[in-house]
């Protein structure tokens, strides 16, 4: 003889889901990477700020921008000023925490990781900002113009990347560039 029985199956409480919990009282709103003003004057271009890599750049409109917050003091911003099938040109900024002094950041052991094939660096002054002037072969090929600017504990690199067939016909974009640079509190 058997017999069957349905017992109610135990109450589980489960954790609530991020959906359901209640946003922290004193939890500011996040606040976007960057802000873009279009050029009342020329729609082609527009003037872009960067909160994380404390940046302010002249820009234009249709170049692609990509951004990365790594923490809210770190992150990096870059900028396609080519389009497909022309050769790869780009505007990158970066900013690290210093972890090691700067002349160790800057010495050959750690530039040689970036250029392989080589590099040259001397002093500079950057939107002015002490800086330090690399220039060399990146891995991929591209010729790559890079400043170095150490300030408040961080390290910020400001990088104009070409091709070498490209380097010349991107000198206009890349000096626009250089002279629109502010830097943000």
């Amino acid at each position: 003889m058997s017999s069957w029985a349905y017992a109610d199956p135990p109450k589980i409480d489960l954790p609530k889901q991020p959906s359901e919990m209640a946003p922290a009282e004193d939890a500011a709103p996040e606040q976007p990477l960057s802000t873009v003003a279009p050029d009342e004057n020329n729609k082609e271009w527009q003037e872009y700020d960067n909160r994380i890599v404390k940046a302010h750049v002249r820009v234009r409109s249709a170049w692609t921008v990509m951004e990365v917050k790594e923490t809210r003091d770190t992150g990096s911003v870059s900028f396609t000023l080519s389009r497909a099938p022309a050769p790869l040109v780009t505007f990158a900024i970066s900013r690290a925490p210093l972890a090691v002094s700067f002349e160790e950041w800057m010495s050959s052991a750690s530039l040689t990781s970036l250029y392989p094939s080589g590099f040259k660096k001397s002093s500079a002054v950057f939107a002015g900002r002490k800086a330090m002037l690399v220039k060399g072969t990146a891995a991929d090929g591209r010729l790559d113009e890079s400043f170095f600017v150490e300030h408040e504990k961080f390290v910020t690199q400001i990088s104009f990347t070409a091709p070498p067939e490209a380097w010349k016909d991107s000198g206009p974009a890349f000096a626009a560039l250089k002279e629109s640079f502010r830097w943000l509190p």
